[in-house]
């Protein structure tokens, strides 16, 4: 039976943040801001995974791709209303993984 696990088992975190991130492309909503954070506090990110490559990341370590989150798909279902309006934008550097080991 497989045991569910976080990306934390693998790389010490259960989100992760774009390598686009860490060059500093500003490509996402406040990108600039986090970063600005993170160096304000003596931290230095030192790894990102390229859009889309999460799933490759952890079959390296025997994982399979189980859940992921992006930004803009936590906001629909946490912050878009019965409406459709989207009352919260949240920073969209980071992404929510789950794994599972093979």
């Amino acid at each position: 039976m497989s045991r569910d696990l976080s990306v934390y088992d693998v790389v010490g975190h259960d989100n992760y943040v774009l390598a686009s991130v860490l060059r500093g492309e500003n490509l996402y909503y406040g990108e600039r801001e986090i970063r600005e954070s993170v160096n304000q506090v003596g931290e230095q990110w030192v790894f990102g995974i390229e859009k889309g490559q999460m799933g490759a990341f952890l079959s390296r370590y025997g994982f399979r791709l189980a859940d992921h989150w992006e930004a803009s798909e936590l906001e629909d279902r946490y912050f878009r209303t019965t409406n459709g309006i989207v009352t919260n934008q949240m920073n969209r550097t980071h992404c929510i993984v789950t794994g599972e080991k093979d």
